[in-house]
């Protein structure tokens, strides 16, 4: 059964602000719950011209948001401005991504902040979200009810990019089911 695993990078907090990375990892669990020991891996980063989001939602950075930033170690004002594309092609590309895998579950840490902020965006360019709000599960949510069985979270916080903030919770999701799963 196919999953997808979504993180966003923001230049705010709320709902409307502007998106510049997407990160979406497609990852397969068993109608079980219980993962393989090898979780296989689809990864997709999408870098999002910030400009061109601004101009077309109206959103824009806060600046707290951009102070924070400011003394993060991964800087994405690094990415290349031609890697980075507009908002309807990033959009196109993840539902394209949804299109080609066809999760039927889509993961969000939380949905409430970064699935609500996707759908902000595809509704500000006429688009729709590529999934259900009954296919959106919780890794937050995931996360607090292994804490309190005694799932210890492995060292190493997100770097803040997009794919690898995806990843990681891919891979933890996928130890915490396992932990709770032995229970």
């Amino acid at each position: 059964m196919k999953h997808i695993m979504i993180d966003l990078e923001t230049l705010g907090v709320g709902h409307n602000v502007p998106i510049f990375e997407i990160g979406l990892t497609v990852f397969d669990l068993p109608a079980n719950g219980l993962p393989p020991l090898q979780l296989e891996m689809t990864s997709k980063q999408i870098d999002v011209d910030i400009m061109d989001v601004m101009w077309r939602t109206g959103f824009c950075p806060q600046p707290d948001t951009l102070s924070w930033w400011r003394q993060q170690s991964y800087d994405p004002s690094k990415t290349p401005l031609v890697d980075r594309v507009s908002l309807s092609d990033a959009l196109s590309e993840t539902v394209r991504v949804f299109e080609e895998f066809k999760p039927e579950f889509v993961w969000a840490n939380s949905p409430s902040f970064d699935l609500v902020i996707l759908s902000q965006h595809s509704h500000a360019v006429g688009m729709s979200t590529p999934w259900s709000y009954n296919q959106e599960l919780d890794w937050r949510t995931l996360k607090w009810l292994a804490r309190q069985h005694g799932f210890v979270l492995p060292d190493g916080g997100p770097n803040h990019k997009a794919v690898d903030n995806s990843d990681r919770q891919t891979e933890i999701l996928k130890e915490m089911l396992r932990h709770v799963r032995t229970l």
